[in-house]
């Protein structure tokens, strides 16, 4: 199953779920410039159970593929790629150890993307949403603004 596409430096990064021989069920992260010869996996991720295998989102920045992928180890972090095989960087692990900040939104502006992540993911009654920036490098991965939950107004009367 084809997912997400982004297209960095003429070349398109695009996503798939499905069985990799030898690895089992995968989401994978593929590259082309358009020819047989010229179309490269990328990496592939664990799914984390069988219905969760994909990525969270990609986007081009500055001449890399920035994308958001479950790893044993970080759980669902961002993670960059200038695109050849099997070289694949985390840029940075926002809840360190293998709880994931699901890196999500993923929306480039100029040489900028913003994402927004989760303090808790599996917890929505503690769970907190902020806004981030990047540049593509962990230096420049910053947070610009924690977005409070709405407020559902109380009724006048209920208990």
């Amino acid at each position: 199953m084809l997912g997400s596409v982004s297209v960095v430096d003429n070349r398109a990064f695009f996503t798939s779920i499905g069985e990799v021989p030898g690895r089992g069920q995968r989401g994978t992260l593929w590259v082309t410039d358009g020819t047989a010869s010229g179309t490269l996996r990328v990496a592939d991720f664990p799914c984390r159970e069988s219905y969760d295998c994909s990525l969270l989102g990609i986007a081009g920045v500055g001449g890399r593929l920035l994308f958001s992928a479950f790893d044993e180890h970080t759980g669902y972090e961002l993670w960059r790629t200038e695109g050849k095989r099997a070289r694949r960087h985390l840029l940075v692990d926002l809840r360190p150890g293998p709880d994931s900040s699901a890196p999500e939104d993923l929306i480039p502006v100029n040489s900028r993307l913003f994402f927004m992540v989760h303090s808790d993911v599996f917890n929505e009654d503690d769970d907190q949403t902020s806004l981030w920036m990047t540049d593509g490098s962990r230096a420049g991965t910053v947070s610009r603004r924690r977005l409070s939950p709405p407020r559902v107004p109380r009724v006048a009367g209920a208990g």
